[in-house]
């Protein structure tokens, strides 16, 4: 949706939203809307408008594919890795970003296996 903008005022209500559909999509058993609402801080009517606005947001799709995960997992690595955002957090053991060296294409126990190209 390009009218929808995350900020400091809505990402609370967007992290709680999506937590709790993900826990309703992935568990058999979870706590209801209520617990999450006093969780996040918002009223159980809001939570549940808010769940109904984010699932047509995402058109009912729950499921990730594992492509899917990699790509936007590739991506925010390398840009983590661009930035040097993660040095702070894991020390200095973490490599610069030169030492990074990805391929596109890598032979692995006799199969090709994809990298993401760190520009």
């Amino acid at each position: 949706n390009q009218t929808f903008v995350i900020n400091s005022l809505n990402i609370h209500r967007l992290l709680i939203t999506s937590i709790m559909v993900a826990a309703k999509f992935l568990d058999d058993f979870y706590y209801n809307n209520a617990y999450y609402a006093k969780v996040g801080g918002v009223s159980c009517h809001e939570l549940n408008c808010l769940e109904l606005d984010f699932l047509f947001m995402i058109n009912f799709s729950l499921n990730v594919t594992p492509e899917v995960y990699d790509q936007y997992y590739r991506a925010i690595f390398c840009d983590e890795i661009r930035n040097q955002t993660l040095r702070p957090f894991c020390g200095p053991s973490i490599r610069s970003p030169a030492e990074y060296n990805f391929v596109e294409k890598n032979s692995r126990n006799g199969g090709d296996e994809q990298t993401l190209v760190c520009a």
